[in-house]
């Protein structure tokens, strides 16, 4: 009889065992939404233990796109079927969001053989305001539907390294980034600073976008963050 009730205690030990095994991986799922598409590869090397989703992510996603797709809860194909963004983000431990250089880079002409950027002062004040709009409607929308999801912003590296640094396109960016982590902070939620300070990290000089090196170097701040998070 013994052996018995010694087998029965083992019982309920076996069957959490055995559920701690078949947990979906999508309960360990992160989002990523915005321009940070070119990440995503990068980011499933280094989390093993979670589910990288990039079904709404787009290197030339603006942020007046990426809020249009959140709050209308557009459908997108994932894995050979149709799911609403409501039911991703449901789904979803931690959203990471890029979004905002798209926005800046749409009201700059650069000039490739002085290396020189024109833009319109004016115009960039009223990007910057909308531009914090956009962001704090996407972030509330996402809390409304998880409001338990850890959600990570990422600032931007300075890609204008070749621009004469009296120049305000530095400031203009920093602004930006200032948006990012006020919008953030009022939120209560995480973000990280991206800072590359080498070339290396880009194809070209007149490149605004991160090439795979820079790609990796992004995703492992991203991930030790998310490891400092959880």
């Amino acid at each position: 009889m013994r052996w018995i009730k010694k087998s029965l205690l083992l019982i309920p030990i076996i069957a959490l065992l055995i559920a701690l095994l078949f947990i979906k991986k999508e309960d360990k799922q992160i989002l990523l939404l915005g321009d940070n598409k070119n990440i995503s590869y990068c980011l499933k090397e280094l989390a093993h233990d979670y589910k990288i989703n990039d079904s709404l992510s787009l290197k030339t996603m603006k942020s007046k796109e990426l809020l249009y797709y959140v709050s209308s809860n557009a459908y997108l194909n994932n894995e050979n079927k149709k799911i609403s963004i409501n039911q991703l983000i449901k789904e979803s431990k931690c959203v990471v969001i890029s979004i905002g250089i798209n926005d800046l880079l749409s009201k700059l002409i650069l000039n490739k053989y002085e290396s020189k950027l024109t833009y319109d002062l004016d115009n960039i004040s009223l990007m910057l305001s909308l531009f914090e709009q956009n962001l704090f409607n996407i972030i509330e929308h996402i809390l409304l539907v998880n409001e338990s999801c850890n959600i990570i912003i990422t600032t931007y590296d300075d890609p204008f390294y070749l621009i004469d640094k009296k120049d305000e396109i530095h400031e203009i960016l920093n602004k930006l980034n200032l948006t990012l982590i006020s919008v953030c902070n009022f939120f209560e939620q995480h973000y990280v600073e991206i800072k590359l300070n080498n070339t290396l990290y880009y194809d070209d000089l007149n490149s605004f976008y991160p090439n795979d090196l820079g790609n990796q170097k992004i995703a492992e701040i991203i991930y030790q963050k998310i490891i400092a998070i959880n």
